[in-house]
């Protein structure tokens, strides 16, 4: 095998690896590959129209990570979803839901367990609390339609969120 050309494609924007060597720091392994080379001013292209997310979704990477630049295909940008202005997640009146929701546990201390993976209980509580006021009053999840799943990336967190639904 002979290549004459090669081809990368990636996100410099994309989360990168989780680095604990000290040897890995220091040669830059907690930034993104592509980073990297960009950094190293090797040519790029971005590939500017996506086609997997709805449009109200895009919106916050297109303006937070790519400048604007990123644009919703055009069979994407017709898909529509009917978004709720006031959720009240609290008095049990939730009805529709926005494609994503992001909120602020203030109050919330990341910590470590056991091993280094992290946890934040007030973050845990939230979410249960969060996933059981839509359970109980979201149309979909009342009509027995609905699925739901609640995602972190650390191990802690699980553990965390398997406790405070036990309960």
């Amino acid at each position: 095998w002979d290549p004459q050309k090669t081809l990368l494609v990636g996100d410099p924007q994309q989360l990168s690896a989780t680095v604990v060597s000290k040897l890995g720091l220091r040669c830059g392994f907690d930034r993104s590959l592509m980073g990297r080379l960009l950094e190293a001013g090797q040519p790029h292209q971005m590939l500017e129209e996506q086609y997997r997310m709805l449009p109200a979704i895009a919106s916050f990477p297109s303006a937070h990570f790519y400048h604007g630049r990123l644009r919703d295909a055009p069979e994407v940008a017709r898909l529509s979803v009917d978004v709720q202005d006031e959720l009240a997640f609290w008095d049990g009146t939730v009805k529709t839901l926005p494609p994503y929701l992001v909120v602020n546990v203030a109050d919330g201390k990341q910590s470590h367990g056991e091993d280094i993976s992290m946890s934040n209980a007030e973050e845990a509580r939230l979410a249960v609390t969060l996933a059981e006021t839509l359970v109980a009053s979201a149309d979909c999840f009342t009509s027995g339609n609905g699925m739901m799943c609640v995602l972190t990336f650390y191990k802690g967190q699980v553990r965390l969120l398997e406790r405070e639904l036990e309960r």
